[in-house]
């Protein structure tokens, strides 16, 4: 995990870049001596973040303890600079950035990784702050890229890019990454096997790689790999590798009934000790959407013509029951949980060669069940989605456009039945969505249309 480089600070002001400064006073004991390091709020690669039409005028900037409270706070206006104040350098620590417009409406967010403020090995702390609802690209960039990809999070701290096809000359198993404490890129080595579906451990210092043919466990915290063999009910990782991670309360499953080819019926369990289980699902199916929905479990819809059109894994089982809707043979949607508790919404995908409506299915349901269709247009050459909801109640959604190929990413209100496309700042083929820690969704990698690798990450903050 690359530090921050350590200097002692002795400045008591900076403007750097044009960007906002605050500081932190490091007290231990209240020391003749503190340490001060200077935090600095920068809009990355967006310049115009805060000057832009509504402007912003006012930013607030905290210091957020582990238990939610505020250590230290300051306002300011943008280019400004103050001091946030004493903070005792055992605390655990977050920035949290807020700015405002004239009207007091929040235009901008910002939200850095957590992190023992005595560790801190630099006299820079520097925190990356966007406009609201669109996409945004914080410094730096990852050192390689690849197309059709896998992301992950390791460390709440680094976003990880590896698999799919290197874009260049890098190897497909090379590894990329981008740390949100320091914002910018580094290297990560190169794995022996090209991965096709990961999952991270519940710690977040491990991941667990998998192809067809084995998985690994790579310890970044202890710096070790372990080869593990298959649970009781998989014959192999080729029934799974391929498959979507869904993250559950407890465990997250690798659901090779989400992978294009060829179908699966076997669902591997990754527990919270990092040891493994597997499961099976009523029927095979391929490139079905699955999710998990609170009080019911792993829901996985769609990917056949022949069986129920949705199954259901509860926690701790060891076998998927089913819901009685009609068999849905709709591939590559999206899903995600509604505004109800059991609510099941189902967003993009192709029925055939026909787009798929989204609808909306009630998990509660016992007989005759019906999905109803709900009344949002999207383009009808997306596919290959996923969707996460967010706290602001609404939908993220990204896709890729048959037409072109390229990403698209869309907000979408489910009870007021909305979508509005969100750009991207570069146009991308083949990056993937990332859950970040900071509250964004983060988009890694891909080529731009020239096959060019698109380095920066972008991040976008509901």
């Amino acid at each position: 995990m690359p530090p921050l480089v350590s200097r002692p600070a002795s400045i008591l002001a900076r403007y750097a870049r044009g960007t906002l400064v605050a500081l932190v006073t490091l007290c231990s004991a209240c020391a003749a001596d503190p340490t001060v390091v200077t935090i600095e709020i920068t809009t990355g690669h967006e310049s115009d973040a805060f000057s832009r039409d509504p402007a912003v005028t006012q930013v607030s900037v905290k210091g957020i303890a582990a238990d939610g409270s505020t250590l230290a706070s300051a306002t300011t206006e943008p280019g400004g600079s103050f001091a946030l104040g004493e903070v005792a350098v055992e605390e655990l620590i977050h920035i949290e950035v807020t700015g405002t417009d004239s009207s007091n409406t929040v235009r901008a967010r910002g939200r850095s990784p957590g992190l023992v403020i005595g560790t801190l090995v630099s006299e820079v702390w520097p925190v990356f702050a966007q406009r609201l609802g669109e996409w945004a690209r914080p410094p730096g960039q990852l050192s390689h890229s690849h197309v059709g990809g896998l992301g992950a999070v390791i460390g709440e701290r680094l976003l990880l890019l590896t698999g799919g096809q290197a874009v260049g000359d890098d190897s497909d198993g090379a590894v990329a990454f981008y740390d949100l404490l320091a914002l910018g890129g580094t290297t990560g080595g190169t794995l022996t096997r090209v991965p096709k579906s990961v999952v991270v451990a519940s710690d977040g210092n491990a991941a667990l790689f998998i192809d067809d043919t084995e998985a690994v466990w790579l310890d970044f915290a202890a710096g070790d790999s372990t080869v593990v063999e298959p649970p009781s009910g998989l014959t192999g990782f080729d029934q799974v590798a391929g498959g979507k991670t869904v993250v559950g309360p407890e465990s997250s499953y690798v659901v090779g009934a989400t992978r294009a080819d060829p179908p699966s019926d076997r669902v591997l369990i990754v527990k919270a000790d990092r040891s493994l289980a597997s499961a099976s699902l009523t029927a095979l199916r391929h490139h079905a959407a699955a999710t998990w929905v609170p009080d019911i479990g792993l829901a996985v819809a769609g990917g056949s013509d022949g069986a129920a059109g949705v199954e259901v894994l509860a926690a701790g089982a060891t076998a998927a029951s089913i819901r009685p809707f009609e068999p849905d043979p709709v591939t590559a949607a999206g899903a995600v949980t509604g505004i109800a508790g059991s609510e099941l919404v189902l967003l993009c995908g192709l029925d055939g060669d026909q787009p798929a409506p989204v609808r909306s299915l009630n998990l509660d349901c016992v007989s005759d069940c019906a999905a109803v269709t709900l009344d949002i247009v999207l383009p009808s050459t997306l596919t290959g989605c996923d969707a996460y909801a967010t706290d602001e109640g609404q939908v993220l959604l990204v896709g890729h456009d048959t037409g072109d190929s390229q990403v698209r990413a869309f907000a979408i209100a489910i009870a007021a039945a909305t979508a509005t496309e969100l750009p991207l700042r570069e146009p991308r083929i083949g990056a993937v969505p990332v859950p970040a820690p900071n509250g964004t969704l983060a988009l890694l990698g891909g080529e731009h249309p020239d096959g060019t690798a698109a380095l920066t990450v972008e991040l976008l903050f509901p």
